[in-house]
């Protein structure tokens, strides 16, 4: 019975851990990966798929589903399915409501099941039914403490996730911008959920195709993270790789190469020291967005080095059917298969094509926008 609740017990909170990142802990703060020298993956910007080439709106649109999917269990870890812990129907019955309007009562006393049941409100496309959730609850702690409380901040913050989610931009654009306000009221202008908040802004602003706007705000953050956080902080990378694919986007080969290489080094120190699976998976996106970019200024060995380290990663450390394989192997498979590239590039490694018959065989890891 001890071994089993043992078991219980790490099986939960490895579910509320996927979670934090997207919603929240216990006390409603979900930056954990900042304080525990960690990187949040959720708005990690991957260039994605050489052919068709992913818009900015679509490799926004990868990041969020990919951080929705890892918080429900979705990346192929069957040992904790997701669905036994946080079910609606439980979780209702474990979040008390007023008989009176359905609203939370004490939502501050039961963060972990809101968080629980939202995500799995998004696993099931519940959209009106997550938002309701994080309204409700809202306005359970406006009126218990006001409207300027971190966990008033934390409930916008997480209605701008949904909207996102859901691809409704422009709210999502002002719950963010409203969060940012009342977190930095509440919490002072340089607490990391503040950061988060504006980091969120610039996620928006890349699927609104405001590049300039973003490009902006992820300088400030380095800037300003830096100062706060250090200056080879893991999280740090994530600016340094976002900076990057905007000078992509902006046609800045050579300078997006640059931003990608130092947040390269920082992963590398970082991931010589930890396994930690959101660093590793960090050092995969940022080797295969090098690889893209040699790519596109014709530096084709270049590129299959890249990909294909990206690939012993993966197959050394992490999930051999973690959805971001098919997006390497593909990649891979393009340069292997263009008439342009073969005469340039030495061909794919033996590993890279046995891993391109089995995706090919078996339709895993499938992360199309």
């Amino acid at each position: 019975d001890d071994m089993a609740k043992e078991n219980n017990q790490q099986s939960d909170d490895l579910h509320l851990s996927r979670t934090r990142n997207l919603f929240g802990d216990n006390d409603g703060v979900p930056m954990r990966a900042v304080s525990n020298n960690t990187i949040d993956l959720s708005d990690f910007i991957q260039l994605g798929s050489l052919e068709p080439e992913w818009s900015p709106t679509e490799r926004v649109r990868v990041a969020v589903r990919c951080s929705v999917d890892a918080c429900r269990g979705d990346s192929g870890d069957d040992a904790f399915p997701f669905h036994q812990y946080c079910h609606p129907e439980l979780k209702k019955m474990s979040i008390p409501v007023s008989v009176d309007d359905d609203n939370v009562i004490d939502a501050e006393l039961h963060l972990k099941n809101i968080f629980l049941q939202a995500t799995e409100h998004l696993k099931l496309d519940q959209i009106k039914e997550a938002l309701d959730l994080f309204q409700s609850s809202m306005q359970s702690i406006i009126e218990k403490y006001g409207e300027i409380h971190h966990l008033v901040g934390t409930m916008l913050h997480n209605l701008g996730i949904v909207h996102l989610y859901d691809e409704s931009y422009l709210l999502a654009l002002q719950l963010f911008q409203k969060a940012v306000r009342v977190r930095s009221a509440a919490l002072g202008p340089n607490h990391p959920d503040v950061a988060a908040s504006i980091l969120k802004t610039a996620m928006v602003q890349i699927a609104r195709q405001d590049l300039d706007c973003a490009n902006v705000i992820f300088l400030q953050l380095l800037h300003t993270q830096r100062r706060e956080l250090g200056y080879n902080h893991p999280q740090i990378s994530l600016f340094l790789n976002n900076i990057g694919c905007m000078h992509y986007e902006f046609g800045g080969f050579l300078a997006a190469q640059k931003a990608f290489e130092e947040a390269l080094e920082i992963q590398r120190t970082h991931s010589d020291s930890t396994q930690d699976e959101s660093t590793l998976l960090a050092l995969t996106y940022t080797l295969c967005n090098i690889g893209f970019v040699h790519v596109r200024r014709k530096e084709f060995c270049n590129a299959i080095l890249s990909f294909e380290e990206a690939l012993d990663i993966h197959r050394k450390f992490l999930d051999p059917d973690h959805p971001s394989l098919e997006s390497i192997a593909r990649n891979l498979e393009y340069i292997n298969e263009n008439k342009d590239f073969r005469s340039f590039a030495r061909p794919v490694g033996c590993q890279a094509s046995n891993l391109l018959s089995h995706i090919k065989n078996t339709g895993c890891g499938n992360v199309t926008p």
